[in-house]
């Protein structure tokens, strides 16, 4: 089973990754800011660590070479609003997807999960979606 770390503040955004990710049974664990993260990854190994989409790419692309100073190697996805073709170039040199929001509020920024999903998810306990 693969692990995330969601790194951010509690938005619309990431609670519907999270969501995303618990639907298909992805081991998720949130972090509120990068120095929680850096406390996470000094006690366990993620797989994939997806950054809040409300940082800069600077600050995202600074974070996340902290965060492979503890666990090289590790794989990043930088949500951002927007970027300039310096910053795409900056993140693929940093081996980091880089991934724009299609629109310009969070809360506007929902998954669709399949229906079968979404009523198995209403069952579950929010607190279990992802451990902050």
């Amino acid at each position: 089973m693969s692990s995330v770390l969601l790194i951010g503040k509690e938005t619309d955004t990431i609670l519907s990754i999270a969501q995303a990710l618990a639907a298909s049974e992805c081991h998720c664990e949130r972090a509120s800011g990068g120095a929680g993260a850096i406390r996470r990854l000094r006690k366990q190994s993620f797989d994939v660590v997806i950054t809040d989409p409300d940082t800069t790419i600077d600050e995202g692309l600074a974070l996340i070479e902290e965060l492979r100073d503890i666990r090289p190697g590790m794989k990043a996805i930088l949500l951002a609003p927007s970027s300039t073709p310096e910053e795409i170039i900056a993140a693929l040199r940093a081996r980091v997807c880089l991934l724009q929001r299609p629109v310009r509020r969070s809360r506007d920024c929902k998954l669709r999960l399949p229906r079968r999903d979404r009523l198995r998810l209403a069952h579950r306990n929010r607190s279990s979606l992802c451990a902050a």
